[in-house]
């Protein structure tokens, strides 16, 4: 609406202040747009974040799985072994359990005469293979 103002140097204030309000409200009215824009930005990027990280410790949790899979299967084959190795020979005869007690014992000598100089060394007497036997 117009108002009628007597005085010209009143106009002109009134004008003036208008004026510089005018850049003011349209600052603030981009702040706020600026503001939101960031923000839906900024909510985007974390949910872009957050499913990354989701996925990202999906294959860090499989990577874990798979290698304690491998550690039981390891340790269950050392389970086995031991106890085939150290299971009670019944199927066995009295002259085959003497003479497979007569090689282990034989060995140990042999072993005991042939040790390595230092003990650092790879190179170890290999042990007799009881395989056939035991089985």
């Amino acid at each position: 609406t117009k108002v009628f103002i007597r005085e010209s140097k009143t106009l002109f204030a009134i004008e003036d202040a208008f004026q510089r309000r005018k850049h003011e409200l349209a600052s603030k009215i981009q702040a706020v747009y600026k503001g939101r824009l960031q923000r839906r930005k900024y909510l985007q990027m974390r949910s872009a974040v957050t499913t990354i990280s989701k996925y990202w410790k999906r294959v860090l949790a499989k990577r874990e799985l798979a290698k304690r899979k491998k550690a039981v299967t390891v340790i269950r084959g050392f389970i086995k072994g031991f106890i085939q190795r150290n299971k009670p020979m019944q199927h066995l005869d009295d002259s085959s359990v003497k003479f497979l007690q007569m090689v282990k014992v034989s060995w140990l000598i042999r072993l005991a005469k042939n040790l390595p100089s230092k003990i650092l060394q790879h190179k170890w007497m290999p042990a007799p293979t009881l395989t056939l036997l035991c089985t």
